[in-house]
């Protein structure tokens, strides 16, 4: 994730614009039509902090702003454009932080943010939009990371993570559109990673990863 050091002033005042329409709830569409791909690109793949009154912070990107605000004529516009520019998967992808102060960390792509939030609708966009522009695999297996302190770090692809997140609607649109997708297999055969603290590592497809989290409806 670039931050805003990375960009000129004319990127940071259109990243300004955006974000500011988006937090109050209006359309960004006639913003995005005008601004240059390039500086687009940069814009919506830099993240924008936030943080907590009582501690610890959160770093989205646009896109996943506008799922937090449940923006969505901004999300829908978002995806429809980095579509038709051929950069949804860079955009979809593009790392969002929650640091929470009690130490736990996640670092989520945009699907793992709506899955986070239990966004089912948003959820269902990106989906759909990913399998719209042949990258529903790539989305799919994209590793969303989970850290405590120093003890655990899990790297979960969306399934996965949903599993974690014990979000069933979520787990049940994933998998629907895997199978309608013909990538099922890939799916469940797809690694996750868990390190812990003394050196061990577990390495687990989401069915072992649902029986280690003890997640029986998954299961069944």
């Amino acid at each position: 994730m670039l931050n805003d050091n990375n960009l000129t002033q004319v990127q940071r005042n259109l990243h300004f614009k955006l974000k500011k329409v988006i937090s109050n709830g209006g359309g960004i569409n006639n913003i995005l039509k005008v601004a240059s791909e390039n500086d687009l690109l940069k814009v919506l793949t830099i993240g924008y902090t936030t943080r907590f009154p009582r501690g610890g912070e959160r770093t989205l990107t646009l896109l996943s702003l506008a799922i937090f605000k449940c923006n969505d004529e901004c999300v829908n516009s978002i995806l429809i454009h980095s579509q038709n520019n051929g950069t949804l998967q860079e955009i979809i992808n593009t790392e969002n932080i929650i640091n929470y102060q009690d130490g736990l960390m996640y670092t989520l792509t945009s699907l793992g943010f709506a899955i986070n939030h239990n966004k089912p609708r948003y959820i269902n966009d990106i989906l759909t939009k990913a399998q719209d522009s042949g990258i529903l695999q790539d989305i799919l297996a994209a590793r969303n990371i989970v850290q405590y302190f120093n003890t655990m770090e899990y790297a979960l692809t969306p399934l996965s993570f949903s599993i974690y997140k014990g979000n069933k609607e979520c787990i049940s649109s994933i998998l629907e559109k895997a199978q309608n997708n013909d990538m099922l297999q890939g799916v469940f055969i797809a690694e996750n990673i868990l390190q812990f603290s003394d050196g061990l590592t577990h390495i687990l497809t989401p069915i072992s990863f649902a029986i280690y989290e003890n997640n029986k409806e998954f299961c069944n």
